[in-house]
């Protein structure tokens, strides 16, 4: 964020607290059209929902409605806070991992549409629509595609295995429930695991039909990548989506059988909206030298650095490394270079911040502050916890 140079955030940190969290949500807008630019190249009808449960802060709710988009929640509160903000129930999908019969009434009250993941939440779904009048489109949740070359489908805990006959949809089917859609889920941004499933889904999206449920869209999910490293093979979102879209399947594109399906392409991006949204700030309580380095090999490093936060107030998520961060000094200096890992107030061994070590060419001392980019996505709040009752860390706006 290019106002970090312009700003005395040591000041900003005494008054607010460390960690701090600093949001700006223009670049936001940004995102979102570099996404809806790829689809819209291809003739597709487009509609993203950004991912509420990326970050809790309502700016980015509010931002991601100015831009007509829909949001994903994944919680009662997420759906009320997002009602509060002014977004229609029309344009919410919601896909919690547990559906309570609260969130599904308030769901069906706002005419939100509902992702289904197991019988149960289906069996639910029809008897609360029937008992309050309300009318529901659901998307079914489908899982464990098979890739080629591989032995074993894609395991996961979320939706319908799609080769499950979907017999229920049959046997237990109330006029007040329609199947909208398809869904699917899928961990990391892998393009090709993606293609596999839209394959698959296109598939189970003509027999459906042929049954006479009124398919009109499919929902890839979210995945979409953002760069929080320096990965030298990092592909952008945008370029990410169009790979998808540009991959032929029986020598037609994706994108065309889309357009020829007459099909709506949904997704919930997350990550990719958010990149360059946000920073996290923290400041260095001590710096020591490591205990018992001699016998332990993995300590690699010439001390602890201790920051006035835990782990889980920036934590990497999928694997992804944090960028090396930038070192705000308190005081001007020209120190010896050192090593060291960040730990955090938790009183465990294993409270390690972004779980590497990093080089200080100017060294660290106490009282300087630690930033870590591009933490706006699932990083600064999906796991934040204000355990030993430290406060939870403050969201601030900035707007350059």
């Amino acid at each position: 964020m290019d106002s970090l140079a312009n700003t005395d955030w040591h000041l900003v940190v005494d008054e607010h607290g460390s960690p701090l969290n600093v949001l700006n949500p223009n670049p936001m807008r940004s995102n979102i059209d570099a996404i809806l630019a790829v689809a819209h190249a291809r003739g597709l009808d487009v509609q993203l929902h950004y991912a509420f449960k990326a970050n809790k802060d309502i700016v980015f709710v509010e931002t991601a409605d100015q831009c007509s988009i829909g949001i994903d929640v994944a919680s009662e509160t997420e759906l009320r806070r997002t009602l509060q903000a002014g977004v229609a129930g029309e344009r919410i999908v919601c896909t919690a991992a547990i559906k309570t019969q609260a969130l599904i009434d308030l769901c069906l009250s706002v005419r939100t549409t509902i992702v289904i993941d197991n019988r149960d939440e289906w069996y639910l779904i029809n008897e609360r629509a029937d008992a309050l009048g309300h009318q529901a489109d659901v998307a079914i949740r489908l899982g464990g595609f098979r890739q080629e070359r591989h032995q074993y489908p894609l395991a996961t805990r979320f939706g319908f295995d799609v080769n499950d006959e979907l017999s229920f949809l049959r046997s237990h089917r109330s006029s007040s429930v329609r199947v909208a859609g398809l869904h699917f889920h899928l961990s990391g941004s892998h393009a090709s695991q993606r293609i596999i499933a839209i394959d698959h889904c296109l598939t189970r999206i003509a027999e459906l039909r042929e049954q006479g449920h009124p398919i009109r869209f499919l929902d890839i999910g979210g995945g979409f990548p953002a760069r929080t490293w320096n990965d030298p093979d990092f592909v952008s979102a945008p370029d990410w989506f169009a790979s998808i879209l540009d991959e032929s399947l029986n020598q037609e594109t994706i994108a065309k059988k889309l357009v020829d399906s007459h099909l709506q392409l949904r997704c919930e991006p997350g990550r990719a909206l958010l990149d360059g949204c946000g920073m996290t700030i923290a400041r260095v309580e001590f710096c020591k030298p490591p205990v018992g380095q001699a016998a332990d090999p993995l300590l690699d490093h010439q001390g602890w650095i201790g920051l006035a936060m835990n782990h889980t107030q920036c934590h990497p998520t999928q694997g992804n490394e944090l960028a090396d961060p930038i070192i705000v000094p308190r005081r001007h200096r020209l120190g010896k270079p050192s090593t060291g890992r960040f730990v955090g107030n938790f009183c465990t061994e294993f409270d390690f911040i972004a779980g590497r070590t990093f080089e200080f060419p100017n060294g660290i001392e106490r009282g300087d502050l630690v930033v870590f980019a591009n933490t706006a996505a699932y990083q600064m709040h999906f796991l934040e916890s204000a355990s030993h009752q430290n406060p939870l860390a403050k969201n601030i706006q900035v707007r350059p």
